[in-house]
């Protein structure tokens, strides 16, 4: 018979989480996995202490309407209320407009969206465009949207491998903090940090 090492896994359900700190909290179990639970409760600390200060800081403002996504396969997806994306925005002082309660997304026709752009102060995670000229291009109702000319857009593009990874979904699952501070810079910029810059984010022109 021949000796074999037993490789066990684990099945994590981090993604399920909808508050970003919970998916952080999973630090404590990779630290007691590998023996460093006294470290991994350390950066844990530091990144809810972060992530606090910064909602705390916008707490008292008044929030904006943001436009989120672009249609995928012909479907324009929105977050739920309480989704993960939803809780960021609300705790960097923002709400996406005609969201439904709940964690699920639900789906929104272009028509609709064009409505909504008529509310919205920012535009984020426009999918894969790299440019105003390619959002334009995706549909001609588009192409009309008021925020398009008139408002700013920003998309979580910064961090990508020329392979399509996105970092925004990889570290940034463990560092809401840092992705709070990209929030608070893009929607309330008169209460971020001078010199602070974008982590995830860039802004399209």
């Amino acid at each position: 018979m021949k000796a074999y090492n037993e490789k066990k896994c684990a099945v994590l359900y981090d993604y399920l989480e909808e508050h970003p700190l919970a998916r952080t909290e999973y630090l404590k179990l990779y630290g007691t996995l590998v023996g460093k639970r006294e470290e991994a409760d350390s950066l844990f600390n530091v990144i809810a202490d972060n992530y606090e200060r910064l909602a705390a800081r916008v707490s008292a403002s008044e929030p904006v309407p943001v436009l989120m996504n672009l249609p995928y396969a012909g479907i324009w997806y929105i977050p739920g209320k309480d989704n993960y994306m939803s809780k960021l925005l609300s705790d960097a002082g923002a709400y996406v407009p005609g969201a439904k309660a709940g964690s699920a997304s639900s789906t929104i026709s272009i028509e609709r969206a064009y409505e909504l752009s008529g509310q919205a102060k920012l535009w984020l995670n426009p999918g894969w465009c790299t440019s105003k000229e390619e959002i334009a291009a995706v549909h001609p109702l588009i192409a009309e949207f008021p925020i398009l000319s008139n408002g700013r857009i920003f998309n979580n593009i910064k961090r990508c491998t020329p392979m399509g990874g996105n970092d925004f979904w990889e570290s940034g699952s463990l560092r809401p903090d840092l992705i709070l501070k990209d929030l608070v810079q893009m929607i309330h910029p008169e209460l971020s940090d001078p010199g602070d810059s974008l982590f995830y984010h860039i802004e399209l022109k």
